[in-house]
């Protein structure tokens, strides 16, 4: 099967079969289109580091969320073992945090606390672009 398939339909498909994952990305879109073009990067860093590349905390133990990570088999190792940089999830960091390899393993993750937090967090951070 396709990589691009797997990765829609094993990471992006089940995120948005959760409204408020669903109703937060549609806000990054809309917000997107209406925001000061040098804000468009931080939209999209944010949704490169969380809705791509993202872990979220579950009791003591790390769980795989980003689609980018839950359909590749040596991302999915790479974030959950004690091998990668775990960093505690701020949009407001994830905005200028650039560093994003296409073709090689992420060197650090961002974990939120849970996801309900994370998104309120991205909600309330692009919501603040919204001029």
């Amino acid at each position: 099967m396709n990589r691009d398939v797997c990765h829609e339909m094993l990471g992006h498909v089940p995120m948005l079969a959760h409204r408020s994952f669903a109703d937060m990305c549609q806000l990054i879109g809309e917000v997107s289109l209406r925001c000061e073009e040098e804000d468009v990067p931080k939209l999209a860093n944010v949704f490169w580091h969380f809705v791509e590349f993202g872990l979220v905390k579950e009791g003591a133990k790390r769980k795989a969320f980003g689609a980018a990570v839950v359909s590749c088999i040596d991302e999915l190792h790479n974030a959950t073992s004690n091998v990668s940089e775990i960093r505690s999830f701020d949009p407001k960091v994830c905005a200028t945090d650039g560093e994003h390899p296409l073709t090689e393993l992420q060197p650090y993750y961002y974990m939120a606390s849970s996801l309900a937090e994370a998104i309120t967090q991205i909600k309330d951070f692009v919501l603040s672009l919204n001029k």
